[in-house]
């Protein structure tokens, strides 16, 4: 199954939120305050937080 999971944590270094991924992530990148960009071997994924 998948293990793969992505973690936001806040400023103050708390976890927030966690969620299964799939395709495995394997670099992530802020764009602004709500923009994120995930790369994965098959591309990469853009989400509106």
């Amino acid at each position: 199954g998948n293990t793969s999971r992505l973690f936001q944590i806040t400023m103050d270094g708390r976890l927030k939120s966690t969620c299964y991924y799939n395709p495995t992530p394997c670099s992530a990148c802020l764009f602004g305050f709500d923009l994120l960009a995930i790369s994965t071997v098959q591309g990469v994924n853009l989400h509106k937080l």
